[in-house]
C-alpha cells in the first residue's frame, strides 16, 4: 500500500522536472556584458560574476568597466525618453549580481530586442570615445585619420593627444565583438543566436561618425580647418534604431528542443546593415 502511495509522488516530481528543464531550455538569456551593471568595487567580485573570456578582456584593462556601466546607464536614459511615448518599462528591476530585468517574457518582446540594438551600439560609441580621450591602454584615437582629410588639403586631421582626435570607431567595433557576439556565435539554438546578433548588428550598424571642423587661420580668414570625426550624439543614435524598431519584423519561435550540438554562426557583413535594416523580436 505504502508503495502505490510513493508512485503517484515520484511521478509528480518527474514531470514537474521536466517542465522545470523544458522553461530553462527555452529561456533567453541577457547578454554577459550586462552584468558590469553590478560591479562597484574590485576585480575579485568582477571574477565571480563574468565567464572567463569576459572577465580576461575586463581584467586586462579595467578602466573598460566603467565604459561599459557609461554606456548602459546611457541606453537607459534613452531608452526612458522613449518610454515616454511607448509606454515601457526601462526601469532595472532584476536579480542583482544576476539579470537587469525580472520578467524573462520580456526578452521576446519589441522592447527587449529594441534595448538589445541600443545598449550594443552605446558601448560602441563609449568605447570609441574613451578611446580618442586616452581613457583606455589598448587604444588610442583613430590613427588612419592623418594628414588631409579631402584632396585640397584645405582640411587636415587634428593630431592624437590629450583629449583630442577622432574617434576610433574601428576598433570599437572590433572589441565589441569580442565583448558582446562572442556568447551567441557558437550556441544550442540556431534561432535564438541569429535573433540575438541580428538586433546586435543592427544597434551596431547604427553608431556613425561626423566630421567636425574649425578654423586655426589669423585674422578669420578660415583659409586652413584642423578636423576630427566624432561619433554622433546618442539621441540620433537612439532614433535610428526606433525607425528600425518600427518596421521590426515577429519570428515564430519554434518548439522543437534545442539541439545538443553546438552551431557555430558565420560573422555577419555589417556594411551592408547601414541601409536601415529592420530588427528582429520573437511572436509571444
Amino acid at each position: 500500500m505504502r508503495i502505490l502511495l510513493v508512485i503517484p509522488a515520484l511521478l509528480s516530481l518527474y514531470f514537474l522536472t521536466l517542465t522545470n528543464l523544458a522553461v530553462t531550455l527555452f529561456a533567453l538569456d541577457e547578454p554577459q556584458w550586462w552584468k558590469v551593471y553590478w560591479i562597484h568595487s574590485s576585480l575579485l567580485e568582477m571574477k565571480g560574476l563574468l565567464d572567463k573570456p569576459l572577465y580576461r578582456i575586463l581584467q586586462k584593462d579595467p578602466v573598460l568597466i566603467d565604459v561599459l556601466k557609461e554606456a548602459l546607464q546611457d541606453t537607459l536614459r534613452e531608452c526612458s525618453r522613449k518610454s515616454v511615448i511607448h509606454h515601457w518599462k526601462c526601469n532595472v528591476d532584476g536579480i542583482p549580481r544576476k539579470t537587469l530585468f525580472s520578467n524573462v517574457a520580456s526578452f521576446a518582446s519589441k522592447e527587449f530586442a529594441y534595448f538589445l540594438a541600443l545598449s550594443s551600439a552605446a558601448a560602441v560609441r563609449a568605447i570609441a570615445h574613451a578611446c580618442a580621450r586616452g581613457r583606455l591602454r589598448s587604444c588610442s584615437c583613430d590613427p588612419a585619420k592623418i594628414g588631409p582629410v579631402h584632396a585640397d588639403q584645405r582640411d587636415t586631421w587634428i593630431r592624437c593627444g590629450v583629449d583630442r582626435g577622432s574617434d576610433n570607431l574601428r576598433y570599437a567595433i572590433k572589441l565589441s565583438k569580442r565583448l558582446i557576439d562572442r556568447q551567441f556565435v557558437c550556441y544550442y539554438s540556431d534561432r535564438v543566436a541569429q535573433i540575438y546578433l541580428h538586433n546586435i548588428a543592427v544597434g551596431r550598424s547604427r553608431v556613425t561618425l561626423k566630421i567636425k571642423c574649425h578654423c586655426v587661420s589669423a585674422f578669420g580668414s578660415c583659409r586652413r580647418r584642423y578636423c576630427e570625426a566624432k561619433v554622433v550624439p546618442f539621441e540620433m543614435i537612439g532614433d535610428a534604431i526606433m525607425e528600425s524598431l518600427l518596421r521590426s519584423r515577429r519570428i515564430r519561435r519554434s518548439n522543437a528542443l534545442p539541439t545538443s550540438r553546438v552551431t557555430c554562426l558565420r560573422p555577419r557583413n555589417e556594411r551592408s546593415m547601414r541601409r536601415k535594416y529592420p530588427l528582429c523580436a520573437f511572436k509571444i
